[in-house]
């Protein structure tokens, strides 16, 4: 094979150049991208106050490797950082966010075991408070109007999950579910706790 006498060959240093140039760019994406996967991960995991405490790690490490780049006049470099960890961190949290494994969604999975189909509150309210263990997966709390004592309260079946108790007690009454959570129980991923129960009440009435 002949060589092609008007192609001009490029100049080693010229090529070593340019890899060099691109092994840097990559190495610099790479290390603003693994920062806050780390730091993100670890922070929407972790309760309070641990995930405030990493959310100011990764804040100073920003500040500190964009402001060195800043200083240095390389304005394009200290932006990408920026740019880039903002990115991740937020992509992160708010996949986090929405995952579907929140605390909240396991305990409404959980079964529910009443003696009938068809109960008023008062009666259910008597059975959270006497025999909660026999027929609830969670503490809970019934908070009932004097004027919805004797409502009745159809069931689809003796044995349901929390979730289709709750939205049968809440498609005939004006009663509404809340979860009570530890106050430094919560995480970005899996949400609150639910460690202090449910309590069903009127959503008008003061929620302490």
């Amino acid at each position: 094979m002949t060589n092609n006498p008007n192609e001009t060959p490029t100049p080693p240093n010229v090529a070593s150049f340019s890899e060099r140039r691109l092994a840097g760019i990559l190495l610099f994406i790479a290390m603003n991208t693994l920062i806050p996967c780390l730091l993100g991960s670890l922070f929407v995991v972790s309760i309070l106050p641990l995930n405030a405490l990493v959310l100011l790690i990764w804040l100073a490490l920003l500040v500190f490797g964009s402001r060195h780049h800043f200083n240095a006049h390389r304005t394009t470099c200290g932006m990408a950082i920026i740019g880039i960890q903002v990115f991740v961190m937020v992509s992160i949290i708010t996949a986090a966010h929405f995952a579907p494994v929140k605390t909240t969604d396991s305990v409404l999975a959980r079964t529910v075991m009443l003696p009938e189909t068809e109960m008023t509150l008062a009666e259910l309210r008597e059975r959270a408070a006497v025999h909660r263990r026999e027929s609830f997966p969670i503490v809970m709390y019934m908070t009932v109007p004097n004027n919805e004592e004797s409502a009745v309260i159809r069931f689809p079946a003796p044995q349901m999950t929390l979730r289709q108790f709750v939205a049968a007690i809440e498609n005939q009454s004006s009663l509404r579910h809340r979860f009570s959570h530890c106050g430094n129980g919560w995480t970005v991923l899996w949400g609150g706790d639910c460690r202090f129960g449910m309590h069903m009440l009127d959503p008008y009435r003061p929620f302490h």
